[in-house]
């Protein structure tokens, strides 16, 4: 779970710190991740090199606060239904795995200096959501509450276990009494950890630690949970840390009536420019289909098959496959920002554990403008590097080289969902009324006799 947004990121182009996430995660092990405070506007899509981000935030013509959203490891797509866009404050998906469905929530709660109305509308809207979830699902609600529940395990036996922390103040009651009518228990302090491992921000101000950001899990189903702390060590421009939480899930695919057909990537015919390249596959084309091989078919398909898997399978050979490699400045650079990232880590780590040591301060203060500023010249000499090779190519008429660069400049494709509205132009989440209106969609469409127009 990584809540949070830096008030002063890192210069980094915004839709690209999912690549920075997506690494990060992976160094951690992590399968899914839950997203809050995301300021990314409308909803949609973004598959990376090991993870697929999904997000939901406010229109795109309002101002960019709030926004949830998760990271799925690219092989659990197939053990996963599509998400369900709630509101920029909640999002949700499910989980088939060998024990039952698995409902994950991720949410965003209003702080304590937000109106009464807007966390009475937040605890609403996320009860709402609960009361559609089957009761038999397991749900895990991955969450920036914004609350202190404190350490009274005794009034609170079902809900706060004997290792909270702190002090509770007013989210953390309406959390408590939230949790208490669900079922629901904060499985961080149900496990015995360092402070360090409990508390997941830092008061601005003051430079008090505290445990506002909860993995929430039904009670019942506690055993399920191996352990919930917080991990400092992840570098992703937030002010919060990230919670993990280890569980015994064991996800299964889901298996459709209709196959699902196994798509080959494309051979590189590129390579068919080079000279040496193309008279290598006209020979060895020649040698294997000779006229009397032909000629010996004892049908025309026979010798159609013949000629066609002769072709393919040299081409295979000889030219290969494309290798669907997505590429941005972060990824050629890699190998020149992973030392500056690592440093910059152990520097911050470092500073957590002395805060008040004025050399390590100075000593991650130094580790981050370094690598902001190596990663501007990154940054720069790629950009640079590829608006020449676009210049090339539409130079020498080499238009097909010339669009692959400007794909390669676009980035990857960010997938956004239409929703499905109802009459009065209202989106629709729930599965079965939208079902219900597209029956109603189709029903008035071909009601009502169509008029033949003659010409």
């Amino acid at each position: 779970m990584i809540p949070g947004q830096d008030p002063t990121p890192d210069n980094i182009p915004e839709i690209r710190k999912t690549a920075i996430i997506d690494r990060e995660l992976l160094r951690l092990r992590v399968d899914i991740a839950g997203l809050q405070e995301t300021r990314l506007s409308d909803e949609g899509s973004l598959r990376e090199e090991n993870y697929t981000f999904f997000w939901k935030g406010r229109h795109e013509s309002q101002r960019r606060d709030y926004g949830v959203g998760f990271a799925v490891h690219n092989k659990l797509l197939a053990c996963m239904e599509p998400p369900t866009y709630t509101s920029e404050r909640l999002i949700s998906m499910r989980l088939i795995t060998s024990t039952g469905p698995v409902t994950l929530v991720s949410a965003y709660a209003p702080t304590l200096a937000s109106k009464s109305d807007v966390i009475d509308s937040f605890y609403d809207e996320l009860r709402l959501l609960m009361e559609s979830i089957r009761s038999s699902d397991k749900i895990i609600v991955l969450g920036d509450f914004n609350a202190r529940i404190g350490s009274n395990s005794t009034d609170w036996s079902d809900c706060i276990g004997a290792h909270g922390i702190g002090n509770m103040n007013d989210n953390g009651q309406r959390l408590l009494e939230f949790c208490t009518s669900h079922g629901l228990c904060a499985t961080n302090t149900f496990f015995q950890n360092k402070v360090a491992h409990k508390v997941s921000w830092r008061h601005p101000r003051s430079g008090h630690w505290h445990q506002i950001d909860f993995v929430l899990y039904r009670r019942r189903d506690l055993r399920d949970i191996h352990n919930t702390r917080t991990y400092h060590s992840a570098i992703c421009d937030t002010d919060h840390s990230m919670v993990l939480s280890k569980m015994k899930l064991l996800p299964q695919k889901i298996y459709s009536a209709r196959p699902r057909r196994k798509l080959r990537a494309p051979l590189d015919i590129t390579g068919l420019s080079d000279v040496a390249t193309r008279s290598q596959f006209s020979a060895v084309v020649q040698g294997k289909l000779s006229v009397e091989t032909l000629q010996g078919s004892q049908s025309l398909e026979s010798a159609w098959t013949n000629f066609r898997d002769t072709v393919m399978k040299t081409a295979e050979e000889t030219l290969g496959r494309k290798v669907r490699k997505q590429t941005d400045w972060f990824a050629e650079y890699e190998q020149v920002l992973h030392p500056l990232i690592e440093e910059k880590r152990s520097a911050y780590t470092d500073y957590l554990n002395n805060p008040s040591d004025a050399h390590c301060e100075i000593r991650y203060k130094r580790a981050k403008a370094n690598l902001q500023r190596i990663s501007r010249e990154c940054a720069n000499s790629y950009w640079t590097k590829l608006c020449m090779k676009i210049q090339q190519c539409h130079d020498v008429g080499n238009y097909r080289g010339m669009y692959q660069n400007i794909k390669v400049a676009i980035g990857p494709t960010i997938r956004k969902r239409a929703a499905i509205k109802d009459l009065n132009g209202e989106p629709i989440t729930d599965k079965n009324q939208q079902l219900e209106r597209w029956a109603q969609h189709y029903t008035d469409l071909y009601a009502e006799p169509q008029s033949a127009l003659r010409l």
